[in-house]
């Protein structure tokens, strides 16, 4: 007799959202808050470091370029171990080691030693950050995935705007060294919790026969009532391509040219968020605001981007890719503006607008990057995505040093970064023909399952 066979997909695209769905959004959320806490907390430890340590800011742009380049790493060797040990628990592991580094830093004699510290914490963080996109879009229906992988990720923002805050009232208060503390410390707690109510990815779980005892408990907590015949076959029924990753992989068929426009939409776009959060408390200084406004008003900044966040999300799932394209060429127009003498409250309304528009765009890429790829290397796909998106991410804060070297004024360089943002919103559109051309909506909407 024919063993039963169940369809996980099925399962994922009937289920409601309900206690399970907010329990995974809610721990991934967090996880991601974690992160952008801990990346973002630099951009405001910074300017009291350069007066401790007498060095100039601007000096700090290598630690800055190297965290980054942490994340390259991190993007390619974790995507990788994702998808061969689990989402779950990279995520875990990748908090064990951003909470580690980040927590060493307190002891950190010198610009040198701070480079290499930051280095292994941008491993961690972005051990956890594609795993934690993989493990939402794998669980998420179809018609709510973009929606979900942006609500999950508006964590990361909520990060850098609680790091505004902690910048504005730890530093003062109790020295550089609290912020660290704070980012070093939360990642070990929250990992505890993971480890007991975060599931792994009922798709990755499939692919593995060996763990279907672990499938059953998850699907179990997905869908309560639902009946699984003691016999049972768990089955993915999507487009089936290659298993052993291989990077052709991502360039096999219609990707041979979706993935150079999606990469290349990710490195613009990343320089010019990156610029941007890595400096924005300095550039808002030298605007001529107090180290502490200047600190608040880079908050308003990730304020913004988490509400963009969440539209972005929106304007995928109802409208379609080309309509992304709208955002870094607004943020463009935006950031010229920055600059402009006008009253604070006029100031920190563009610096919302600027977030809103240029982070969107950024959320943007973490929602529609795993849509082409099969969850087979879904993973892997994803984190050579964020690692090719790193190029930008390291130039940007680095190209940003230099310029403060020259004692450029603060809002000249918001012109630069103008320039990466309608690079990428040229090749944001492309990307949205492209899926549109060769795909198609429907094929499209196949790809996505």
């Amino acid at each position: 007799m024919d063993r039963p066979i169940i369809d996980v997909t099925s399962l994922i695209e009937t289920q409601r959202v309900g206690r399970f769905a907010v329990s995974l959004l809610g721990w991934t959320f967090l996880c991601m808050l974690l992160d952008g806490f801990d990346f973002a907390a630099i951009s405001f430890v910074v300017p009291a470091l350069a007066r401790e340590w007498h060095v100039p800011v601007g000096s700090f742009g290598s630690v800055f370029g190297f965290g980054v380049a942490g994340l390259m790493v991190g993007s390619i060797v974790f995507g990788w171990v994702g998808d061969r040990i689990g989402r779950r628990t990279t995520i875990i592991l990748g908090c064990w080691l951003f909470g580690g580094f980040t927590l060493a830093s307190v002891w950190a004699p010198s610009v040198h030693a701070l480079l290499w510290l930051r280095f292994l914490a941008g491993v961690g963080l972005y051990a956890a950050v594609p795993n934690a996109i993989v493990l939402v879009s794998e669980f998420a229906p179809r018609r709510l995935r973009a929606t979900w992988v942006v609500l999950m990720f508006t964590g990361f923002t909520v990060g850098a705007v609680l790091a505004g805050v902690g910048g504005a009232t730890l530093i003062p208060n109790f020295g550089w060294q609290a912020m660290f503390v704070a980012g070093g410390v939360l990642p070990f707690v929250v990992s505890i919790c993971l480890w007991f109510a975060l599931p792994d990815s009922v798709r990755f779980l499939t692919l593995r026969e060996h763990r279907w005892g672990e499938l059953r408990k998850v699907i179990r907590r997905m869908l309560p009532g639902y009946q699984i015949p003691a016999d049972a076959r768990f089955v993915i029924a999507e487009g089936t391509r290659e298993a052993n990753f291989t990077p052709r992989l991502l360039f096999a068929g219609d990707l041979l040219f979706i993935t150079p426009l999606l990469w290349l939409f990710y490195i613009f776009n990343s320089a010019a968020v990156f610029f941007m959060q890595s400096w924005m408390p300095v550039l808002i200084h030298g605007i001529g605001l107090s180290e502490t406004n200047a600190a608040l008003t880079t908050s308003v900044y990730s304020l913004g981007g988490t509400i963009g966040g969440l539209v972005t999300g929106q304007i995928i799932d109802r409208i379609g890719l080309s309509a992304v394209a709208v955002l870094p060429f607004a943020g463009a127009v935006v950031g010229t503006l920055v600059g402009v003498p006008m009253p604070v409250i006029v100031l920190e309304v563009l610096i919302f607008g600027l977030g809103f528009l240029v982070v969107g765009a950024q959320f943007a890429c973490t929602a529609i990057a795993p849509v082409f790829y099969p969850t087979s290397y879904r993973a892997n796909a994803e984190g050579w995505a964020l690692a090719v998106a790193k190029i930008g991410s390291i130039a940007g804060p680095m190209i940003g040093g230099v310029l403060l070297g020259l004692h450029l004024p603060g809002y000249q360089l918001f012109y630069f970064a103008a320039i990466p943002l309608v690079l990428s919103a040229a090749f944001a559109f492309a990307l949205g023909r492209m899926a549109r051309g060769h795909l198609g909506e429907a094929a499209l909407a196949a790809e996505q399952v």
